[in-house]
């Protein structure tokens, strides 16, 4: 296993925290550090009172980059830059800004979250089947989540900071269920759309297991909507499914994107569900081997 350097470096191969949901981002990075792993993506887990301050002090030693819902509030919400709701909003840009200043002072200018949603959702909805709920209108929730994203560009500008948007997983389950698409950025057209309609510092963190299931749903080519984003695309998630629902499973030799996927990335991120140390060496070679990650 490789021993990264501390910073940011093209190609890096980062391992996500988000399926230690029962640990402290600490306990996650001492897990995955214990095997040599020092390159990794900050997303929830446990809250905890000192968790900022305890990052900062082992910053030096490892590469940080913060993603979505973290650090973790101490009263859960949904992080949701679309949403109408005036608190869940106020929230969200809080909690965005928070994110965007420890970007900086964790030494990785880089801040990725999630696109919006059309509907009201709480903690325990996310990565389940949903309950039918009303649905806002598309188009406002899409002005309001481009505003939003704006702000933050601006904010994120000052900080000197790269704002990512990560497109939204719409399982087959949750579109027999509405029999429309309750999120924002699932497809190539509203990719490219809030790309065109935002600064230049914000751009896409492609994640190809969501666009897998995503395009079975939808009946639309996954391959297209990679080709159609290229030129914003900056970062990827990685893990593989059975095109019915994100149930990050291991990537394979023969997982369908490797050859679509952009050599001069900045980072890709592997989030599958196997944790164990033995499985996450066996999937990081298998990166390393067919993107030559760093």
């Amino acid at each position: 296993m490789q021993v990264f350097r501390r910073g940011c470096f093209p190609n890096m191969l980062l391992i996500s925290t988000g399926l230690f949901q029962n640990q402290t981002a600490i306990q996650a990075i001492q897990h995955l550090s214990s095997e040599g792993i020092r390159a990794i993506e900050l997303s929830a887990g446990r809250y905890s009172a000192d968790l900022i301050d305890d990052l900062k002090k082992v910053s030096q030693d490892f590469t940080l980059f913060v993603h979505n819902y973290f650090p973790p509030a101490e009263e859960p919400f949904v992080f949701n830059l679309a949403s109408f709701e005036a608190k869940t909003v106020q929230k969200s840009l809080d909690h965005a800004k928070t994110a965007i200043r420890l970007s900086v002072e964790l030494g990785n200018p880089v801040y990725s979250f999630h696109a919006g949603y059309l509907l009201a959702l709480q903690p325990t909805d996310l990565g389940k089947q949903l309950n039918r709920k009303k649905l806002e209108d598309r188009e406002v929730c899409l002005t309001v989540f481009i505003e939003r994203v704006c702000s933050l560009a601006e904010f994120a500008r000052k900080e000197g900071v790269e704002l990512l948007i990560e497109n939204n997983v719409l399982s087959q389950a949750n579109y027999e269920a509405y029999q429309a698409n309750p999120f924002l950025v699932v497809t190539a057209d509203e990719a490219e759309y809030v790309m065109k309609n935002t600064p230049d510092n914000v751009n896409l963190l492609m994640d190809v297991a969501h666009l897998k299931v995503s395009a079975h749903s939808l009946g639309f080519d996954a391959e297209q909507m990679l080709h159609r984003c290229h030129p914003w695309i900056r970062a990827y998630h990685l893990s593989d499914n059975d095109g019915i629902s994100d149930s990050n499973d291991n990537i394979t030799v023969d997982s369908w994107f490797w050859t679509l996927l952009k050599r001069d990335y900045l980072f890709c991120t592997l989030e599958i569900r196997d944790t164990s140390i033995i499985n996450l060496i066996d999937q990081y070679n298998l990166v390393i081997f067919n993107l030559g990650c760093v």
